[in-house]
């Protein structure tokens, strides 16, 4: 694995199915534990960070649950750090920002191809919501045999965790099956686990519907600028932030 320390990494933008190398407008970012990175400027790209209008959810909602199952099934079994240079190279920076030994850290890495195994997935999805409910309307029955109930995906923005990088992978199996458009906004202590797992999604299914509706991008908390455009109704329908205060208080 690649050495890192006293080097800054260029880290890309991932906007729904695109890699965004850090150019001429390039920011540098002082990472934790000297693990300085430097990426396109995300004030640049509000556009391509958020979904805007809500009928372009409708090819994800389309998507059969079984097909979403199938991909990020595939997706996990390429997430094997041996195998994978992108999360080596993620596993390398949260070693050197993070506060995880080393076993304990690759053990982490190690459990991240199980996270996406077809069987857990489908177990989730159908003990949490049902699959017939994210596939379709379903009818009912009894005294309101006239109403019928779907589950539908939201638009969401994700502020997540650098101390554990399962987070990151957690996080971009459940948007996918709960068919919702995610932003993650990574943590300046883990900036590349989401965007690892995520270009190795477009290197496998560059045009899947999953695929086009993840983002992942780091700004600066407290960036009101980013805050101002990213977080309205018109373009964002739900938070999770992980963290203390430090982590949600510009929300």
């Amino acid at each position: 694995m690649r050495e890192i320390a006293n080097s800054v990494l260029n880290i890309p933008i991932i906007a729904r199915g695109k890699v965004i190398m850090p150019g001429d407008d390039a920011v540098t970012y002082k990472g934790r534990g000297g693990a300085d990175f430097r990426q396109a400027d995300p004030h640049r790209h509000i556009h391509d960070l958020v979904l805007g209008d809500t009928s372009r959810l409708r090819d994800l909602h389309d998507t059969p649950m079984a097909e979403i199952i199938e991909v990020l099934a595939e997706l996990g079994k390429r997430l094997s750090l041996d195998d994978n240079p992108l999360l080596q190279e993620s596993f390398q920076l949260a070693l050197q920002a993070g506060g995880l030994a080393e076993p304990i850290l690759r053990g982490v890495y190690d459990a991240l191809p199980q996270m996406f195994s077809a069987e857990g997935m489908a177990a989730l999805v159908e003990k949490t919501i049902g699959t017939r409910y994210i596939d379709g309307w379903v009818p009912s029955g009894g005294d309101y045999d006239t109403v019928s109930i779907r589950a539908i995906g939201t638009r969401q923005l994700h502020i997540t965790a650098g101390n554990v990088p399962v987070v990151a992978a957690m996080t971009i199996a459940r948007a996918g099956l709960t068919k919702s458009d995610i932003l993650i906004k990574s943590p300046s202590n883990d900036p590349l686990t989401a965007n690892a797992i995520a270009r190795t999604l477009i290197e496998l299914a560059p045009n899947h519907p999953v695929t086009k509706h993840i983002a992942v991008a780091y700004w600066k908390g407290g960036d009101e600028y980013m805050d101002s455009q990213i977080i309205r109704t018109s373009r964002i329908d739900k938070i999770t932030a992980w963290g203390g205060m430090s982590s949600v208080k510009h929300i």
